[in-house]
């Protein structure tokens, strides 16, 4: 009796045991079932974002990815994107470089340039025969008013003897200034120009009234004698002579054919005048007479003490 009892309750055990290995074995199945139709099923964009970041397939959580890959796996976060520094590429030999510009101020075509900064070379230049007044601000004693003579030079009080020609009205105070600082101190200086030598151009010989003429403007040698009451009635305006000095010793002689108008000949015979010229009209022309003289001798064409002189 107690044999078959033990058998029963075998049977029973056994019994129950395959009915537990068989659910759970269809349960498994399922599983199996379940990722594969996963597996199968196709991923959408955000799920393939998701598992390319993350590692994390379709019905996983991060929990889970990450226990399944270890235990003591702590959740990842998302990698930091770190944008690399853009190469600048070099310029090659090859590339053409091109200077930079220049920076210009911008000019109108229509206007006229600026005029330029003003310099030394804007100043008047003092020649002989100027007259410059120097004057001390606080000693007036000393306070003068010369003429400079043919060597160019004149003598002041504060300073004696002193170079005034071909220097501008700013280099004469500035020598002024530093040769009387001898005798004062700190002293104060105004120089300026009271008169000057006026340009001017001489026409002697058959002509109204000879003399001097100032050249206020430029002006050519048929208007001068023109400015010189014109020429008289006997007078050969076929040679007009024109005497220009070339340096101290020399001169050069031009002889004008102004007799007659001719366009095409005008510009070589009436010419433009130049400071210190002089102008001779003859009668008739001048038997021998070369290209070049010497100054001294200019005075000889010109019959100083007759009617037909330059006084």
């Amino acid at each position: 009796m107690r044999i078959l009892c033990s058998l029963r309750f075998g049977l029973v055990v056994m019994g129950a045991g395959l009915l537990v290995g068989v659910v759970s074995g269809q349960t498994q199945g399922a599983g199996q079932t379940q990722s594969v139709a996963a597996a199968q099923k196709p991923m959408s964009v955000r799920e393939q974002m998701t598992k390319q970041i993350y590692g994390v397939g379709p019905g996983e959580s991060l929990v889970s990815a990450a226990v399944k890959g270890s235990p003591s796996a702590v959740v990842a976060s998302p990698p930091a994107v770190v944008a690399s520094p853009v190469a600048v590429e070099a310029p090659s030999a090859a590339m053409e470089t091109y200077p930079a510009a220049a920076e210009t101020a911008y000019v109108p075509q229509d206007l006229p340039a600026p005029a330029a900064q003003a310099g030394a070379a804007d100043y008047y230049t003092v020649h002989t025969g100027d007259t410059v007044t120097v004057t001390f601000r606080f000693t007036p004693e000393f306070n003068d008013e010369v003429v400079v003579g043919p060597d160019g030079r004149a003598v002041l009080k504060a300073t004696g003897d002193i170079t005034l020609a071909g220097r501008t009205l700013p280099e004469i105070q500035q020598e002024i200034v530093r040769d009387s600082a001898e005798k004062l101190v700190n002293p104060e200086v105004t120089v300026s120009l009271k008169d000057f030598e006026r340009p001017m151009v001489v026409v002697g010989g058959e002509v109204q009234t000879p003399g001097k003429i100032e050249l206020r403007k430029p002006i050519t040698a048929l208007q001068a004698i023109l400015m010189a009451g014109g020429p008289k009635e006997d007078s050969s305006m076929g040679h007009v002579y024109l005497f220009r000095k070339i340096n101290t010793d020399t001169a050069e002689v031009h002889v004008l054919q102004l007799g007659r108008y001719d366009a095409r000949t005008r510009k070589a015979n009436d010419l433009l005048l130049q400071p210190g010229d002089m102008i001779l009209v003859k009668t008739d022309a001048l038997e021998k007479i070369g290209r070049f003289i010497k100054t001294f001798n200019i005075g000889t064409y010109f019959n100083v003490l007759g009617t037909n002189g330059i006084y």
